[in-house]
């Protein structure tokens, strides 16, 4: 038997305590008592008694628990097998039959919840997989069903274009009057028959439904195609190509005076330069456009005034009007309303009316906005 305990001696040094405590713990846990040696001990004459070195000391067993468990000598987790339910002793007490019971009821309990799990997981990818066929055979099936419809709507345009209405039968005539000449018809003045001034009307007038993409000719696409496969494209309207011939006489007027801010039609009168009455006449067209809010279905050419130096600008109410429609279609188009500096005018002004919103703003919006 190990010695009994010596006198603690509390300025032993650390080292030297882990040391004897090792020794002891050690001899601890290998001696046995064997009855039949102490049997012959009893008859045998008696030994010297050995005393332990009183330079060391030695600890209680309880201590012993402590530190294995603080090395995690108890942690057997490394050596577990998944749902292995042997029992390694083959009679044992009570309380490990218990807990053998509890061990192979979890480790069944564990195996099902897997196999539950392990099943789900394969219908889950069946039903993946049948989804992803399922959806191959739609694409499929739709691309067949677009194909058909592109094939019929080119039947159906084809014969649109043979039904006798005002369109086709002037359509004919054009067709006829470039086979023969090689060209369009010139322009409705200059034309000599009323025949073919009338085929040059038609065509001025399809090219302005086309330059302001009304509804009367977009509806009708093919009726596009067919016009540009003749030579007629919406390029520029007459209306536009007057009003840029009078803003490049504008730009002339500032760049010899320096200002592109006119005289009074009075003073122009005075003036007899009909070039200048012409002008004036025009710009106070612009003015009246500008006053009505009219101008807002061309904004490019209010911004072109204005970048010139001309002292135009929408009323409030025509601005607000202007930049809200915008707004909507902006938001039909996108999805949203964040509109970005890509925009430059409705960017800044979406930026003014979120800061008329914010509290405590020096100017509101009114009630009707």
């Amino acid at each position: 038997m190990p010695a009994d305990k010596p006198r603690t001696d509390r300025y032993m040094s650390a080292r030297t305590r882990q040391a004897t405590y090792n020794k002891w713990a050690s001899a601890a846990a290998t001696t046995t008592v064997d009855l039949s040696k102490e049997a012959d001990e009893e008859t045998s004459p008696d030994l010297p008694e050995e005393k332990p070195d009183e330079k060391t000391e030695v600890f209680p067993v309880a201590g012993l628990d402590k530190r294995c468990t603080s090395q995690n000598l108890h942690s057997f987790e490394h050596l577990i097998n998944d749902l292995e339910t042997r029992r390694n002793v083959p009679d044992p007490t009570p309380k490990l039959s218990t807990f053998y019971d509890e061990h192979e009821k979890l480790a069944a309990e564990t195996q099902s919840v897997i196999e539950r799990e392990t099943a789900l997981r394969a219908n889950i990818t069946a039903e993946i997989q049948r989804l992803k066929s399922d959806l191959q055979q739609s694409i499929k099936a739709e691309d067949g069903s677009r194909r058909a419809y592109r094939d019929e709507t080119v039947d159906v345009m084809r014969l649109e274009l043979q039904e006798p209405c005002r369109f086709n039968r002037m359509y004919g005539c054009l067709q006829k009057y470039v086979s023969g000449h090689g060209h369009l018809p010139p322009l409705p003045s200059s034309c000599e028959s009323e025949e073919d001034r009338r085929l040059s009307i038609w065509i001025q007038e399809n090219k302005s439904l086309m330059y302001s993409k009304s509804e009367r000719i977009t509806n009708f696409p093919h009726r596009i195609t067919a016009l540009k496969a003749m030579g007629i494209d919406a390029g520029e309207s007459d209306a536009q190509a007057r009003w840029n011939k009078m803003f490049a006489k504008l730009e002339l007027y500032k760049h010899q005076h320096g200002t592109a801010v006119l005289p009074t039609l009075v003073e122009c009168r005075l003036s007899n330069d009909r070039n200048l009455i012409t002008l004036r006449r025009w710009m106070d067209e612009q003015k009246e456009q500008v006053d009505s809010g009219s101008i807002t279905k061309h904004m490019d050419r209010l911004g072109k005034l204005q970048d010139l130096g001309v002292p135009l600008k929408l009323s409030p109410q025509h601005e607000w009007e202007y930049y809200i429609h915008r707004l909507l279609v902006f938001r039909a188009h996108n999805g949203h309303t964040f509109v970005s500096n890509k925009y430059p005018g409705l960017h800044s002004f979406v930026l003014g009316v979120l800061e008329k919103l914010k509290k405590g703003a020096n100017e509101k919006l009114t009630k009707d906005q």
